[in-house]
């Protein structure tokens, strides 16, 4: 989403790449054995789903009476399959619908219509990868983010972006780490580079234990512990950032709403089969800020959100 992954594990991928230091430099005098194969970056064929809906408690703007509260319904969407030998991709889609009841807005942008009312959020990014020696891949692809207020142009909606990575296993596959950058347009005009980071389980995914895990989020992760067979405690956290176009009748004028922030939270799932979940998180979303820009770029306002509180019912699926 024009924007980076997980980059609040940026110590932790360098944690990672710490500890796996020792292994990557090898025995000073090693014996000759058979050569091994290298650790899969990729599982063979593999498709994930979520669904999650999510509410944000009304939370107050600084230094003004304005206050936003968001209704979200999301879908995430991932299929990795192999193209043969050392070959794989993927297909990750994302979607989203936001409802905003924004209050009180007037005294941010003077005017009798709203800012915002809804919008949609669709990020498609496929990627084609080539698995090299002792775990590690090359990635390249590309990213197409569609984002749109209600009414707003769809040609004025969309950006595009070039994808290149690496991706490094550890812990004999349990996690994957993908870390690169995107290069790419920008609603409202101009281009950016980005860091492209994603924090994946890999095929042993209980690296702690047989009770606790970890599960890739959309911009984020969750760490489980499996109380029973079929309860599970999680805790997680991910970052949020998106960018919708207005439409042209709205306050805005064409402008682009700009915001971001970080999801903290936990909760508690229930798994009646080993790929399948529902659960129920609550937490809270912090260092949240919306901005408004006008069509040519020009910021309107910025303002940072109160920490807002929100609660999600979420079904994640594997096959």
């Amino acid at each position: 989403m024009s924007k980076l992954r997980l980059s609040s594990c940026s110590a932790l991928a360098a944690a990672l790449f710490a500890l796996q230091a020792p292994a990557l430099a090898g025995p000073t005098a090693p014996e000759p054995t058979p050569a091994k194969a290298a650790t899969p970056t990729a599982p063979e064929t593999e498709f994930t789903a979520l669904v999650a809906v999510t509410h944000l408690f009304d939370s107050g703007l600084d230094r003004t009476s304005a206050s936003v509260a968001t209704t979200r319904v999301a879908l995430e969407v991932e299929y990795d399959f192999r193209l043969g030998g050392r070959w794989f991709a993927e297909i990750q889609l994302e979607g989203d619908y936001s409802s905003y009841q924004l209050h009180k807005f007037t005294s941010l942008v003077p005017g009798r219509s709203r800012v915002l009312k809804d919008a949609v959020l669709v990020d498609i990014v496929p990627l084609i990868g080539y698995e090299l020696n002792r775990g590690w891949s090359i990635l390249g692809g590309g990213r197409l983010e569609i984002g749109a207020a209600s009414g707003a142009s769809l040609r004025d909606s969309v950006t595009v972006a070039g994808i290149l990575a690496v991706r490094h296993s550890f812990f004999n596959g349990a996690i994957i780490l993908t870390l690169g950058g995107s290069f790419g347009s920008r609603l409202g005009g101009g281009t950016q580079v980005l860091p492209f980071l994603q924090l994946d389980s890999g095929r042993n995914s209980d690296i702690l234990g047989s009770r606790f895990g970890f599960e890739t989020r959309h911009n984020g992760g969750q760490l489980t512990y499996r109380l029973t067979d079929s309860i599970l405690l999680l805790v997680g956290g991910r970052l949020d950032e998106r960018e919708y176009r207005l439409a042209s009748g709205s306050q805005g004028q064409r402008g682009v709403w700009r915001e971001s922030g970080l999801e903290l939270g936990g909760g508690v799932g229930f798994a009646p089969a080993k790929n399948w979940r529902v659960s129920v998180t609550g937490g809270v979303e912090v260092g949240r800020t919306i901005r408004l820009d006008d069509r040519f770029g020009g910021k309107i306002f910025e303002r940072d959100v109160a920490p807002s509180p929100f609660v999600s019912v979420e079904m994640h699926a594997t096959f």
